[in-house]
């Protein structure tokens, strides 16, 4: 008799955490809409200005070239295809020549000063960036706006006739 009273008390306990789970799930906010990808296309670099200077250009056909310079000349040069997904640009590259083979990395969007830096995923590159901060040495700076980058091309294509 006694298990009888201790189910009856405890069951309708159980049924009301259960009705409590089911409300809270339906009462969740709808999924996040899908991740709204920057304006990354363009001309970045990456560098010390001495013996690495890495020039990265995102196409907005979602082509990419790299390459890579230094003090004794051309060290490397890749091109692929990159996208922007979770966060990041990641590549998948096609040619690979020089130092840059097999160096393809993801690379994390992160805001600056109401722009974009493009931040290397490997563990020392990351102790680099986070304890010296955005700079060129830490992390991909673009070289230039993409204003300006489409007042050339305009420009170009006028004197062109085109």
């Amino acid at each position: 008799m006694g298990t009888t009273i201790l189910t009856l008390l405890f069951v309708p306990f159980l049924l009301h955490l259960q009705v409590q789970q089911v409300t809270a799930v339906q009462e969740h906010d709808p999924p996040a809409q899908a991740e709204k990808a920057p304006d990354l296309a363009g001309r970045w670099y990456r560098g010390d200005g001495l013996g690495v200077n890495l020039r990265l250009e995102l196409r907005e056909d979602g082509t990419y070239s790299q390459t890579w310079h230094g003090c004794l000349g051309k060290y490397g040069e890749a091109a692929g295809e990159w996208k922007f997904e979770e966060g990041q640009v990641r590549f998948t590259p096609t040619e690979e020549e020089g130092m840059l083979r097999g160096r393809a990395e993801s690379l994390d969007v992160e805001e600056h000063e109401g722009g974009w830096v493009l931040v290397p995923t490997s563990e020392r590159a990351r102790e680099f960036h986070e304890r010296w901060g955005p700079s060129p040495s830490s992390c991909y700076v673009r070289l230039e706006p993409r204003e300006v980058e489409r007042a050339a091309e305009k420009e170009e294509q006028e004197q062109d006739g085109v």
